[in-house]
């Protein structure tokens, strides 16, 4: 049987003229994440600490709002046509079979999707 490691809190606090690292245990052994811009932060920290970082956050987060972020595959935006849904994946392959460059990633042209739309009615 594996031995479970227990996770320690990391902050260093003062003890004497030291400082060392607070040591008390992680909740669950699941790390704190806070994202801040496009920085996301992953710190071990004991409930106290955690307590402490939500109490300096909270007047920032009091104002703010939920965001949900989306996990796993990004789902394709389909566009509806007249005679159904598409999505730009479509719209790429049929331009590449007509010769034409098109870049593999990013916003296709408003142009270049009502030419397949109309090749495609």
């Amino acid at each position: 049987m594996a031995d479970v490691v227990k996770k320690a809190c990391d902050v260093k606090i003062r003890r004497g003229s030291k400082k060392v690292a607070c040591g008390k245990d992680v909740p669950n052994n699941e790390p704190t994440s806070v994202t801040i811009g496009t920085t996301k932060y992953v710190m071990d920290l004991c409930e106290e600490h955690q307590g402490a970082l939500m109490s300096a956050l909270e007047p920032y987060t009091s104002v703010a709002s939920d965001v949900l972020q989306r996990r796993g595959n990004v789902v394709r935006k389909a566009i509806q046509g007249k005679r159904g849904a598409f999505t730009t994946k479509d719209v790429r392959n049929w331009l590449k079979q007509q010769g034409r460059e098109v870049t593999e990633t990013g916003r296709l042209p408003n142009d270049l999707i009502q030419e397949y739309v109309e090749a495609h009615q």
